[in-house]
């Protein structure tokens, strides 16, 4: 917390497994992840939060930023939030660059009062989200793009008190 660039930074040619983490105040980034750039092939990305809440909360540009060709998974029993931060993200994945079709998959992920978007998601595969949490963000509260896969979303949601869209879907499949 409160390091000049990132609270944590990941730069990988191979799997990335993230588990508890809190951020806080960071110049940049509170967690970024890259897996993609030094990566032939399609490693996956997990972040799992088990026990309490955890937040990236009142970083300089994004609280949780993710690159990745392969499949990205975020999973927490009682959520992560990305609250407060001042670029232009609460939390941004994508992993558009695979070579094949890979998920993202979002369970109990919140995202307020960020500068632009809470949640902003581009696949190359499917998406698949439940319970997400969106309020005070000046742009989205959610942006899910997938270019050749499906979105599915569940569970209990809410999307208020954005600044443009609570949520909004693009895909090349069907959405439900």
């Amino acid at each position: 917390n409160r390091n000049y660039y990132s609270g944590l930074f990941i730069l990988s040619a191979g799997s990335v497994a993230m588990k508890n983490i809190n951020t806080y105040g960071n110049d940049q980034y509170g967690i970024f992840v890259d897996n993609a750039t030094y990566n032939s092939g399609s490693s996956p990305v997990t972040y799992q939060s088990t026990g309490k809440e955890f937040y990236q909360f009142n970083n300089g540009s994004t609280g949780l930023y993710i690159y990745s060709k392969g499949n990205v998974t975020i999973n927490n029993q009682y959520g992560l939030s990305a609250n407060n931060n001042h670029g232009d993200y609460g939390i941004a994945i994508s992993n558009t660059a695979s070579p094949v079709p890979s998920y993202v998959k979002l369970i109990n992920v919140g995202a307020t009062g960020n500068n632009q978007y809470g949640l902003y998601v581009a696949s190359s595969g499917y998406i698949y989200a439940k319970s997400l949490r969106t309020e005070g963000n000046s742009r989205d509260g959610a942006y899910l793009y997938s270019s050749s896969g499906t979105v599915t979303i569940s569970g209990d949601n809410y999307f208020r008190f954005n600044g443009e869209y609570g949520l909004k879907v693009e895909a090349n499949g069907a959405i439900s």
